[in-house]
């Protein structure tokens, strides 16, 4: 699952982060409103957790322009205003929940557990693209009557390229997306990830490939 987290305090935002991706959430992260609503607006996300108190646009703004773009992520609104009317401001602005400060992590996971259970099967047992397709719950690619198993990081790559399949992505965006916004993976260990993933498209014969132009990486039909 691809989670967005919208929040101006670094280290709670890392700490979010981090607890995430121990969970085998897939995260990116903004500090200000503005950063977040963007990000929100251009790229496709499962679930936002979204911070009420923030500079430049602050979460009731960022949710109410969302929903006025009939963006329906489901949002977790964070605060640490615990009043009713806080709360019912929060929902009515768009939210689908609300959480306040402060929380246990099991709290928030339970939160995204729930939340995705409501919205009907936001995870999906699997993507495709041209030939391809991706089994969420085995980790296997397949093409036509082969398959083939990826460890963790193959897996959240291939994933990433086929949410995004012909767009080009960056390589600090596949950082963020398959080690984490925490991680100090070299650039370089990407071009080994996309060596062996070329292969494994080559060995299941597919019609796929990944290009890469100025730095960036795209999925794309031959």
């Amino acid at each position: 699952m691809n989670v967005l987290i919208i929040e101006d305090d670094e280290n709670l935002s890392k700490a979010l982060a981090y607890i995430l991706e121990e969970n085998d959430y897939r995260v990116e992260v903004a500090n200000d409103g503005e950063e977040g609503f963007n990000l929100a607006s251009s790229k496709n996300y499962d679930v936002i957790v979204l911070d009420r108190m923030m500079p430049k646009m602050d979460g009731i703004t960022v949710c109410e322009k969302l929903r006025k773009q009939n963006n329906n992520i489901p949002i977790i609104m964070l605060t640490a205003r615990d009043s009713v009317e806080d709360k019912i401001k929060g929902l009515d602005s768009g939210a689908d929940d609300y959480m306040t400060k402060p929380f246990a992590p099991q709290e928030l996971l339970a939160h995204l557990n729930a939340i995705t259970r409501r919205k009907g099967g936001i995870i999906q047992a699997s993507c495709k693209f041209a030939d391809l397709e991706l089994n969420t719950d085995e980790k296997n690619l397949i093409c036509g009557d082969q398959s083939i198993s990826l460890d963790k990081q193959e897996f959240t790559l291939i994933k990433t390229l086929i949410d995004n399949s012909n767009q080009a992505i960056s390589k600090d965006e596949i950082v963020n997306k398959v080690w984490g916004s925490n991680s100090y993976v070299g650039k370089n260990n990407i071009d080994s990830y996309i060596t062996f993933m070329q292969k494994k498209l080559k060995y299941l014969n597919s019609k796929c490939e990944i290009v890469q132009n100025h730095g960036n990486y795209k999925l794309r039909e031959k």
